[in-house]
């Protein structure tokens, strides 16, 4: 069993030996973390200051050092709407394609979550499936024949990267007015029932944004795949495709969030976050920039009064001639 300095040496090989970086290191013992907790049922403690100063030091050592990492930048609703020309180039399951990029958008969700790693290979947990989306008017669940009268849609995560414990939780979306195509004013709910009606014949265990093939066969899309439409959605609106990749829909999911006035707890809650990490995830925007902009340029807020002016802290007086001195 682990201690903390073992820890420790372990910190100063992968940084000194493997050449990792400070934050692989942290995820390294995270993992280490999990394991033991799950299999030995002892939780080590990762956050020992000696462990903490280890990792500063190792952040430190790499700041200035080769290609920094690349910053991803945040995908807009329109950005995607606009994408949806692009949908018969893409072939067959191509509008199930444009769909997931909208739902990872609407439910801020992880590339594992929707694609897949390979044609053959998706996440057994994370992966959403069929079964894990149900439309509910009211009190009752209902059968895809009156999907269209859903006023609400509740997508069930079993598991993610922020809940390894497989506590599971459901995120809900509101209809919050009558039924409309997603390029038309639809929302989250609309979304939905759109992506689920592509192939009714699917199989509730097929993953959510599985797509029929012909002959009752059917195939999904790949994080590679996806992250390759996504790019040619934001190169129509004129901006560095290299920028942009799947973590930009959950990125862009959050600011707009943000931008419509969400609380911290809503932020957190509904990008299921088990931490405060949700804070990297939202970005400037415009009306954040528009307010700062116009309360810097009111004068009137001070009244004309300096900062300090008329306390301890804001009176100047000269320097007082001590006895004894010339």
């Amino acid at each position: 069993m682990f201690n903390v300095w073992q820890l420790f040496e372990y910190v100063a090989y992968s940084f000194a030996t493997n050449k990792l970086r400070s934050a692989t290191i942290a995820s390294h013992l995270s993992a280490i973390k999990f394991f033991h907790r799950i299999s030995r049922g002892f939780e080590l403690d990762t956050t020992h200051p000696v462990l903490a100063c280890a990792l500063k030091g190792a952040a430190r050592s790499h700041a200035d050092v080769g290609n920094q990492a690349t910053v991803r930048r945040p995908l807009s609703w329109v950005m995607l709407l606009a994408g949806e020309t692009l949908v018969p180039s893409w072939g067959t399951g191509g509008r199930v394609l444009w769909l997931a990029l909208c739902a990872s958008f609407c439910f801020l969700t992880r590339a594992s979550e929707l694609f897949a790693e390979t044609r053959t290979r998706i996440h057994e947990t994370y992966c959403l499936r069929r079964a894990d989306v149900a439309f509910f008017c009211g009190k009752v669940q209902l059968v895809s024949a009156r999907w269209s009268t859903a006023d609400r849609v509740e997508v069930r995560f079993r598991g993610s990267k922020g809940d390894q414990m497989r506590k599971g939780v459901v995120l809900t979306r509101v209809r919050g007015g009558p039924p409309r195509p997603v390029g038309a004013g639809g929302n989250a709910v609309d979304l939905m029932i759109e992506l689920m009606s592509c192939y009714l014949f699917l199989p509730s265990s097929a993953p959510l944004v599985a797509f029929g093939t012909g002959n009752g066969r059917w195939s999904m899309w790949t994080q590679q795949q996806a992250t390759t439409a996504l790019r040619a959605v934001v190169a129509l609106a004129g901006v560095r495709a290299e920028e942009y990749a799947l973590h930009s829909l959950r990125i862009g999911g959050a600011t707009h969030l943000s931008a419509g006035g969400a609380t911290p707890e809503v932020l957190q809650r509904e990008g299921r976050w088990a931490s405060d990490a949700y804070k990297a995830y939202v970005r400037s925007h415009g009306k954040d920039a528009s307010w700062v902009a116009n309360v810097l340029a009111q004068e009137g807020l001070s009244n004309g009064i300096q900062p300090g002016q008329g306390t301890e802290w804001g009176r100047v007086n000269p320097p007082q001639k001590i006895e004894g001195r010339k």
